[in-house]
């Protein structure tokens, strides 16, 4: 999942992106390496000796993560992730590089049973095959027009 993705290798990346921002807008940033203070208190009631960067990678962007994947998984049961994930299959971005039979023939075998019996699903595993070799060689890398090769 792309929030796993981000959480577990995205910091780096997105504080760059942060850091450049704030460059640009001249917007001061604390040093991520300096002790970062929690609330007013004295230091010596402080709980515990963090820097800034922990504070805003853990506290913050980690926090807001897995706040965001508790909120979609209670929002969406299974059934629907595995129908919007199926789906996927048939999305036309970049000439349908996602296309998947298998994923194709599951949505149709889980989601449509009543509309394919065994043979009709035999039968769109097959028509599907001829598809992706109509759909690989007709790639626009291997489509050439003549009057544009100047």
């Amino acid at each position: 999942m792309k929030l796993d993705e981000l959480r577990n290798n995205g910091w780096d990346d997105f504080i760059k992106s942060v850091l450049s921002f704030c460059e640009q807008h001249d917007i001061c940033v604390p040093d991520m390496s300096a002790r970062h203070k929690m609330g007013r208190g004295r230091s010596c009631q402080q709980k515990d000796s963090i820097t800034f960067e922990h504070y805003y990678r853990i506290d913050v962007f980690n926090d807001v993560i897995d706040f965001q994947l508790v909120e979609l998984n209670t929002r969406f049961p299974e059934q629907t992730m595995e129908l919007l994930y199926l789906t996927s299959a048939l999305d036309p971005y970049n000439f349908f590089k996602r296309f998947n039979i298998d994923d194709i023939c599951n949505l149709a075998e889980k989601f449509y049973p009543e509309d394919f019996t065994a043979t009709e699903l035999q039968a769109l595993n097959q028509q599907l095959g001829f598809y992706k070799i109509d759909m690989d060689y007709f790639q626009p890398s291997r489509i050439s027009i003549p009057f544009l090769n100047c």
